[in-house]
């Protein structure tokens, strides 16, 4: 049997054993391979191909993004006009129903305001979102730009914003620290802005009622007593004392903002109906209703919810619809 494999194994490793024993004529052969001159052409040759295909793609992607960018700006300059949106009322996603916001309110992913009256800097950050929200009225306040508007004018002009006066907001202001170090929490509520929306106030109203109270029973006793400082402050008390700065005689300095004072006996704050349409003008003046809660009851998280009323406003808590919530927490 070994002798008749023989024959055919060597006929077939014949070959092979010829091509090891076969010299180049170039100097190549499987048994001594020379090495190339120089060890560095593969690694240039590899890093010049690699630095092109980066330039490429550098180019190219380059081109994509200028090309987007001149389409998205051909799109804003011809489509989307500066002035008004393209799409208004029911027919964009904001709709027309207007919702509430508060400030301050530092913390965007929460909704409990936590203020500790004994360390300054733990309600700081309250104090500085206030002031920073305020600082747009007080830097623009040019009177040439502005109406004076009221309930007396039966026609005004539409695209001069009416003036909002700062002082309407009483002891909601920096100087008062807007009552954080006295336990007495000041908020500026604000209606949200939608672009020519006209408000349909209730009967005997001359605006948007805002009100505030506990989301429970238990939460309004805890609350406490609620003032309301609003652009009728403006007609109260009456200027006949000018020694007094325009402080009826009746009431001092000191007892200006308080229980005593029918400013906070108001069971609701308005935002006047003359402050709308909103046109988009110039330095806008969002009206604000300040909200102050006197008494809160401390160490104890106060559920708060408030409502805007009108009739053409629908409240819906649960959906934040012309409302908001908010959890108030004093220690």
């Amino acid at each position: 049997m070994t002798k008749f494999l023989q024959p055919s194994v060597e006929k077939l490793l014949a070959p092979l054993q010829l091509f090891h024993q076969k010299d180049l004529t170039n100097g190549f052969s499987p048994r001594h391979l020379k090495r190339p001159k120089c060890s560095n052409i593969f690694y240039i040759t590899s890093f010049t191909g690699l630095f092109r295909k980066l330039l490429f793609y550098a180019g190219f992607y380059s081109m994509l993004c200028l090309l987007f960018l001149s389409y998205i700006n051909l799109l804003l300059y011809f489509h989307v006009k500066r002035d008004y949106p393209t799409r208004t009322s029911n027919h964009n996603l904001l709709g027309s129903n207007p919702g509430l916001g508060i400030v301050p309110n530092p913390d965007r992913l929460s909704s409990l305001l936590h203020i500790r009256t004994s360390n300054f800097f733990t309600y700081s950050a309250l104090t500085d979102e206030m002031t920073s929200f305020l600082s747009y009225y007080i830097f623009h306040m040019q009177g040439g730009m502005y109406e004076k508007c009221s309930r007396s004018l039966s026609s005004m002009n539409t695209r001069r914003p009416c003036f909002f006066d700062l002082s309407v907001g009483g002891p909601c202001n920096l100087k008062d620290g807007f009552g954080y170090y006295k336990s007495q929490p000041c908020l500026a509520v604000k209606l949200n802005k939608i672009y020519g929306w006209l408000p349909d106030p209730l009967e005997n109203v001359t605006g948007i009622m805002v009100k505030c109270q506990g989301a429970s029973k238990t939460d309004e006793l805890l609350l406490g007593d609620i003032c309301y400082y609003d652009t009728r402050n403006i007609d109260f008390p009456p200027s006949n004392d000018v020694n007094s700065g325009g402080l009826n005689a009746a009431y001092s300095q000191a007892d200006y903002f308080t229980k005593l004072n029918p400013l906070c006996q108001r069971d609701y704050g308005l935002i006047e109906a003359y402050f709308y349409p909103f046109m988009n003008q110039a330095n806008y003046h969002q009206p604000l209703v300040f909200v102050q809660f006197m008494r809160p009851k401390r160490h104890v998280a106060i559920r708060v919810a408030c409502v805007a009323l009108a009739r053409n406003i629908q409240v819906d808590l649960p959906k934040r619809q012309g409302s908001v919530a908010f959890e108030l927490l004093v220690d």
